[in-house]
């Protein structure tokens, strides 16, 4: 099979997938990306390019359950990049605490088995019990639409592994359940809510959210549809609300004139953006 005839059998997949697609959501990714996915889902289940296409047509709405699943796979680790989380802690934090005394609203979008979540409530339980104030004024969201992952979210356990990179200060919030897994504090737990949501169908309030992580997301999508994303995301953020995107990502220059790097220098190097 010639890389031109494997490239027509990947367009006649996408196209089938898409026909049985009511929630409009491959249209929203790249296909160069979805056409990768497929190869994966190929290796994964021991099949040359050519076999899965005739598999997959198939099997259509069945395989079409399980690419989605694959296209929301995002990997991630307690404190990924330490030096975001850092300014985070730091500076971002303490400024919206200024603002709202402990109220901080804080959405964790795309945020697949929850690690990412944890750690933003870990920063905020910890900051906000060092100014006296109730750390139950403030509720972390996290939003998927992968069942799977939302089901690992929910439960706060991991391998002990994935807190190799956890700060010192942080390691005190996981307990032990076996030899290899531990589980989030119970206290921690309480600041966050999961939720099964598509970023571009939530339906949260205007000026709702005082941080809006959404860090390694728009890498996936085609251009119009991260312009839509960012859209919802203005919307929903406060003014002067903080929007934290993945390293190697950013505000393209069709919503530049709603954004603006948090204090300069420091948000150009982490991708941290405040709502103008």
């Amino acid at each position: 099979m010639t890389m031109e005839d494997q490239g027509l059998d990947l367009d006649r997949v996408l196209y089938e997938l898409r026909k049985v697609d009511s929630r409009n959501i491959l249209s929203k990714f790249r296909d160069s990306f979805v056409k990768r996915r497929l190869l994966f889902r190929a290796i994964e289940l021991g099949m040359s390019a050519e076999e899965y296409c005739r598999y997959a047509l198939e099997n259509i709405k069945s395989e079409y359950e399980k690419v989605v699943s694959l296209l929301m796979i995002n990997v991630t680790e307690f404190f990924r990049d330490l030096d975001v989380f850092k300014v985070v802690e730091n500076h971002v934090i303490p400024m919206i605490y200024s603002k709202t005394h402990g109220a901080i609203k804080v959405w964790s979008a795309g945020c697949a088995t929850g690690e990412e979540t944890y750690s933003i409530a870990m920063i905020v339980y910890d900051y906000l019990r060092s100014k006296g104030e109730n750390p139950y004024k403030a509720t972390i969201i996290g939003s998927d639409i992968s069942t799977s992952a939302l089901r690992i979210a929910h439960s706060g356990i991991y391998p002990i592994r994935a807190t190799q990179n956890v700060p010192e200060k942080y390691k005190k919030y996981f307990h032990m359940v076996s030899g290899d897994y531990v589980r989030i504090n119970e206290d921690v737990a309480r600041l966050t809510v999961f939720k099964y949501e598509n970023i571009f169908d939530a339906s949260y309030p205007a000026e709702y959210f005082d941080i809006i992580f959404l860090r390694n997301v728009l890498i996936y999508y085609s251009t119009d549809s991260v312009v839509k994303m960012l859209e919802k995301v203005y919307f929903v953020l406060k003014p002067e609300g903080v929007l934290i995107l993945g390293k190697s990502e950013f505000v393209p220059n069709e919503m530049r004139k709603k954004f603006d790097f948090f204090m300069g220098e420091l948000g150009i190097r982490s991708r941290i953006y405040m709502k103008k």
